[in-house]
């Protein structure tokens, strides 16, 4: 039976996969709110109905082809900041035992001297 498109419809469209696609974005920007909130950012579900004109043999439009494309978009994920040091043979090294500062000098550094990790060459 042919019934008027309305965007309540989309729940029952494709065995309501479209809604069902739409719900999982919704869900993952809601859990992303959740697991990180302190990042003060948006969350962004996008929905949108890509219409496709179907021309017949007299190039007159009389029926459409209609794709949902739903996209979550979430802020980046940032680590915080290793500071880390530059060997002359391109290397970087890092202090696990204080990573904010390489050059901050440890307490097993002060029983035996500062030691220069094992680089690879």
């Amino acid at each position: 039976m042919l019934k008027q498109f309305r965007i309540q419809d989309i729940a029952t469209l494709d065995d309501e996969r479209i809604a069902l696609t739409i719900n999982k974005a919704l869900r993952t920007a809601t859990s992303d709110c959740s697991n990180r909130p302190g990042v003060n950012k948006s969350r962004k579900v996008t929905i949108v109905l890509e219409i496709n004109p179907v021309l017949d043999e007299d190039g007159m439009c009389r029926e459409t082809d209609i794709d949902v494309v739903s996209h979550c978009a979430l802020p980046k994920s940032r680590s915080k900041t290793i500071n880390m040091g530059v060997r002359s043979n391109g290397q970087l090294v890092f202090n696990d035992a204080s990573q904010d500062d390489v050059n901050q000098p440890t307490l097993d550094e002060a029983k035996d001297g500062q030691q220069e990790p094992n680089l690879e060459e």
